[in-house]
């Protein structure tokens, strides 16, 4: 099984502020970045014993 999958933004990426959040000290924090935010396009296949099918669709990607 494998899947090749390539994102596109059509907006810029979002990030808040430096994209990390400290809970009161800066050993505990949340970080994140939305490389494609909102409704971005994917295309790619997918491969299953085999077998490879071409998609295209909505994408989102961030990172946490």
């Amino acid at each position: 099984m494998g899947v090749d999958l390539a994102p596109t933004g059509v907006v810029p990426p979002f990030r808040p502020g430096t994209g990390v959040v400290y809970f009161g000290d800066t050993d505990h924090y949340f970080g994140w970045l939305c490389v494609v935010p909102y409704y971005g396009t994917a295309t790619g296949t997918v491969t299953v014993n085999g077998r490879k099918r071409s998609f295209t669709g909505h994408g989102y990607h961030d990172r946490n």
